[in-house]
Order: structure tokens, then C-alpha cells, then sequence
């Protein structure tokens, strides 16, 4: 619940000839909930005329309807029936010279606060601890070029031409008047609202007033007489402000968090088969097809044949009787295959053993060329003119003597 914690207000002439601020209350206590500030704009007549004006039928409208909630709607109301009002208050004829005026306005709702303004009068929004949270924007040509990017704040606070307005409440106006509502939705105990006109930001910037309310944190009225004093030496116009600390109990409050839903459990998908002539799905158990009418029966889908089984190569087992070991190999191999490895060691070793001896008969000699005693030559006839060939020869007739 948010409500008034303290309440404290200025509105000065300052060096201006007369004073076109208005502020409403002027007092208030725990039970005040409507605020409104108004500033006149001299340059069409009787500014002080508009301002009061406004003001006073805006209040007026959001007290008589006695809301537990003051609504964006309920605002826009009181904005046309204080329209209505200043066009009845309005004593000017030349289009040049009609009344009209700023408006700021906050209501305190349970757990909200509404601001609404039109023109250059802000709302400042502080922590417990000074720290801006929160600032209106103004309805004015240099506050524009600030939103586009085209100047900076410190240019636009002295700008020559900061105080053209592009939206203000005026009698006799072609266009309906909007006003711009802002919604605050987190104040903590402590926090202060700023109410003020243009004098004020003449004289301070943001940075200058946020500065003085952490100074004086916790102190609302010596908060509001630094801020005065500042523009008393340094504002070139009528400056007022209403300043607001607030009472803020269970704000925002705790919304029941909804457990998470579950997801629905999702039915498991059916088994479907395509159809061969359409190709478009069909429940398994479906003997025609939904779509074409086409039996499945009559072209069941053909199977492939399965490829034959590839033979498992056979490992011979050791110690079966067909099967023998060779020294030279780990493998065993059949007997018919040691016999015939054996038979063709044989007949080799037979065809070297017959060259051999063919090479022996010949002497060694070529067939063209005489002829070499055989061995059985030189053992027989011993008739060699060789010395060496005789005792060969006899050597060998002893040998085989004996």
C-alpha cells in the first residue's frame, strides 16, 4: 500500500511581476491521494487565470469520483472537463492571446502511482537514497531534438529556445489535448516524488536537484528549502514544487506464482503403411486404400529374396587321422597332400641323380669334342701316358680288390 509519508511545497514569484504557478493542496495529510501542479504561460494572457483554472477542475473531477483506483481513463476525463472549464473562463476573442497552461498530475493508487502531464512541467521519481529512478519527458521542441540524437541535455539546458512548447492544456484548441500517463510500478518506504515547474529546471539541472536530495535524505522539508534557495538565486522565472515522500508497505505486491502446467500427454502415433499405387498412408490392418481404393492384397509389396548364406570356411582340428604335421609348417595338411608333396621331392631328386650320371658318362665334354675316359675306362685300361692318371688308376683297382 502506498501512502503520504510527508508533504512539502513552495511557490514563488521569484523576479517575475507575478506568479502564473499554481500548486494544489497547498497542505495535505495520510489520507491525500491527488497532487496537481500547474504552470501558466504568460505569452497568452492571464496565465495565472489558465493555471488555476486547470488545475482546480482536474482535482475537482478525480476527488468526486471517490475510485479505490484511479484509472488512465479517469485522467483523460478530468483533462476534457478542464478543457471545458477554461474555455468558459476564457475572455479572449483574439485566437492570438488564449489561456492555457502546463498540468502535472499524480494520484496514488493502492499498489501503483499514475502520473500524468502535458507541456514542460516534470515529475521526478528518487530512491529512499536520492537516486533518480524516474523522470517525465517534456512536450517541447528541444526536448525533441534531445530524443532524436539532434542535441545533448547540457546543450538543451540552455537552449534559447527550451521554452517553445509543442503540447500544452489551451482554450478554444482545433486538436484534442493528449496526455502523456506513465505508470510507476515499484516504490520503496522513503522514496520521493517532485512535482515542478519550468523555473525550477532553469535554475538546477537533473544532476544538480538529484545531488541535493541525497544530501538531505530522510529530511523532506530542509530537501525542499535547498532546492528553493538554489532557485531563488539563479531562476529567471516563477518557480514552484511540491515534494512527496511516500509510505510504501507491501509494494509491489507478492503475485502467487501459478505452478508450471504440464503437457498434455500426447497419444502415440499409429502405425501406417504407404500405398503402392498412390503413395499416400494407410492403417497396417487396412486391406484397401483410403484414398484410391486400391487392394493391398493383390500388390503386396514384394519381398527380396535372402541372399544365400556364405559358407563358413571349414578349420581342420588336429589329431583327426586324415590330417598329418609337417616340421616346416604349423598348419596340418591332409595325407594325400603330404604324398604327393613326398612324391614330387622323389621324382626330383630322381631327374638330378639322372643328369648326374649323363654328365659323368659324357666326361663332362661337349659331344663335338674328343671324347674323356670314363672313370671305369681309367680303372680297366690302364694305358694313360699321364704319371698322375696310373697311380689313380691304381689306387681305384685296390679299391675295388678289396
Amino acid at each position: 500500500m502506498i501512502e503520504l509519508k510527508q508533504y512539502s511545497v513552495f511557490c514563488e514569484q521569484g523576479v517575475r511581476g507575478n506568479n502564473e504557478d499554481f500548486i494544489y493542496p497547498a497542505t495535505a495529510g495520510k489520507n491525500d491521494r491527488i497532487f496537481v501542479l500547474c504552470d501558466g504561460m504568460g505569452g497568452h494572457g492571464h496565465g495565472e487565470v489558465a493555471s488555476e483554472t486547470v488545475g482546480m477542475a482536474v482535482y475537482r473531477f478525480l476527488e468526486v469520483q471517490h475510485a479505490d483506483v484511479f484509472t488512465e481513463e479517469m485522467f483523460r476525463e478530468a483533462l476534457d472537463f478542464a478543457v471545458e472549464e477554461l474555455e468558459k473562463a476564457d475572455s479572449f476573442d483574439d485566437d492570438e492571446r488564449r489561456m492555457g497552461t502546463t498540468l502535472v498530475v499524480v494520484a496514488l493508487n493502492e499498489f501503483e502511482i499514475l502520473v500524468g502531464h502535458v507541456g514542460d512541467s516534470r515529475c521526478y521519481h528518487f530512491s529512499h537514497s536520492g537516486e533518480l529512478l524516474f523522470r517525465t519527458t517534456d512536450h517541447s521542441q528541444v526536448a525533441e531534438a534531445v530524443r532524436l540524437g539532434l542535441i545533448t541535455e547540457d546543450e538543451a539546458f540552455n537552449h534559447p529556445k527550451k521554452n517553445i512548447l509543442t503540447r500544452c492544456v489551451q482554450a478554444k484548441g482545433e486538436n484534442k489535448i493528449e496526455m502523456t500517463i506513465d505508470r510507476l510500478k515499484r516504490a520503496d518506504d522513503g522514496d520521493i516524488l517532485l512535482l515542478c515547474t519550468d523555473g525550477v529546471n532553469d535554475a538546477l539541472r537533473d544532476a544538480d536537484i538529484e545531488r541535493i536530495v541525497r544530501v538531505n535524505a530522510g529530511n523532506l522539508k530542509a530537501c525542499a528549502e535547498a532546492v528553493k534557495t538554489e532557485c531563488g538565486m539563479n531562476s529567471r522565472d516563477n518557480f514552484s514544487a511540491i515534494f512527496i515522500e511516500l509510505h510504501a508497505e507491501g509494494f509491489p505486491p507478492k503475485v502467487p506464482v501459478d505452478p508450471e502446467p504440464q503437457p498434455e500427454p500426447q497419444p502415440e502415433p499409429k502405425a501406417e503403411k504407404p500405398c503402392p499405387n498412390c503413395g499416400k498412408p494407410n492403417a497396417v490392418e487396412a486391406r484397401f486404400c483410403t484414398y484410391c481404393g486400391h487392394s493391398f492384397e493383390e500388390s503386396s509389396n514384394p519381398v527380396d529374396p535372402p541372399e544365400p548364406p556364405i559358407p563358413e570356411p571349414v578349420i581342420p582340428q588336429p589329431g583327426n587321422d586324415s590330417w598329418i604335421h609337417l616340421p616346416f609348417s604349423d598348419k596340418p595338411v591332409k595325407q594325400s597332400t603330404f604324398f604327393i608333396i613326398l612324391g614330387s621331392i622323389i621324382a626330383g631328386l630322381i631327374v638330378i641323380i639322372v643328369v648326374l650320371c649323363f654328365l659323368l658318362s659324357t666326361g663332362g665334354r661337349h659331344p663335338h669334342k674328343k671324347r674323356l675316359p670314363s672313370f671305369r675306362e681309367y680303372v680297366e685300361k690302364p694305358d694313360h701316358d699321364n704319371d698322375d692318371a696310373i697311380e689313380i688308376t691304381d689306387f681305384f683297382q685296390q679299391t675295388f680288390k678289396q
